[in-house]
């Protein structure tokens, strides 16, 4: 073709243009070239993965047992009832959240969605509850109580009751006048067993205590004493998580309520304290992550109109694809 001579030929003909294709797998700019008909196979972006299902969760704490009476014929004055358990059964464990679909690919005319979102992970075994305490020994109640709440960690036994003498330590009402609950046992914690209660001669019983530092686990209640002048019914174990400062990410127990006191015949003794209740144990086995999205699908081949030397936008989803083909004219 002699210099200077154009795509139409010497003859007023036109140069044909070869069959092709161009691919797209990000997102750019088509420019057609002398061509009035092209095809175009449009395929979405691929689905995004699930999120990974969430770890095991600890167990709900077990309650504290409740406070037993004193004499059954002369309980004078109520027992305590044992706290709950902080976290009930526990918390649920719940599996990964889906993923998000994939993006859309266009070209030409041709929208083709993306793939589907993967599903989420399955999530691991919640741990199990801990073991409610045991209610307290009844008259007389001359052992502590047993057995405790048991779980990752142990509540504590609740204190027996007793017949003592008055605080002045003095006969005047008779020697023997005066009955004491024993205290509610402590509740465990997330980090150790509570503590026992207590059981005196002298005065009620205190409640147990979940370890020092930590108290999330419920204390004991303090035993009833039953005299002539300090008549005080046994009170109830706290509940467990009840430190305000520090609020329990877990399951401890409840503490034990404080035993009942009896009457004033010199023979009697107070109820026995509720043991504590344990702590839940920790989640087990692993969760999983989440599962692949699917792919995005083609729309096959579509026949488009194009206009020859146009500039045509080309969006490409993450992991789709655009083609962009003609044939000889």
């Amino acid at each position: 073709m002699p210099i200077g001579t154009t795509k139409v030929g010497l003859f007023g003909g036109r140069v044909p243009v070869a069959a092709g294709s161009q691919t797209f797998n990000n997102p750019g700019t088509y420019v057609a070239a002398d061509i009035t008909t092209a095809t175009v196979n449009v395929t979405g972006g691929s689905g995004n993965p699930g999120n990974a299902g969430a770890g095991g969760t600890t167990g709900g704490g077990g309650a504290g047992g409740n406070g037993a009476l004193g004499h059954p014929t002369n309980p004078m004055k109520t027992a305590g009832s044992g706290g709950v358990g902080n976290g009930g059964s526990g918390a649920a464990t719940a599996p990964g959240n889906p993923g998000t679909a994939g993006s859309p690919s266009s070209a030409l005319g041709i929208t083709q969605n993306g793939g589907n979102a993967g599903t989420g992970g399955s999530a691991a075994t919640r741990g199990a509850s801990g073991n409610p305490g045991t209610a307290g020994n009844s008259y007389p109640a001359n052992s502590y109580t047993t057995p405790a709440g048991t779980g990752k960690y142990n509540g504590g036994y609740g204190g027996y009751g007793m017949a003592g003498y008055t605080p002045c330590c003095c006969t005047i009402f008779g020697g023997r006048a005066v009955t004491y609950g024993g205290g509610g046992g402590g509740g465990a914690s997330y980090n150790g067993n509570g503590t026992s209660g207590y059981s005196n001669a002298c005065s009620a019983g205190l409640g147990g205590a979940s370890p020092q530092g930590a108290k999330w686990g419920g204390d004991g209640g303090q035993g009833a004493q039953y005299w002539v002048f300090a008549q005080t019914a046994g009170q109830p174990g706290l509940r467990g998580g009840y430190c305000p400062s520090y609020p329990d990410p877990t399951g401890s127990g409840g503490g034990g309520g404080g035993g009942g006191g009896a009457g004033t015949d010199g023979s009697t003794s107070g109820g026995g304290g509720g043991a504590g209740g344990g702590s839940g144990l920790d989640g087990s086995g692993s969760n999983s992550p989440g599962n692949s999205g699917s792919a995005g699908s083609p729309s096959g081949n579509q026949p488009v109109s194009v206009t020859p030397g146009a500039s045509y936008p080309v969006v490409v989803g993450s992991g789709g694809q655009v083609v962009i083909s003609w044939n000889a004219q």
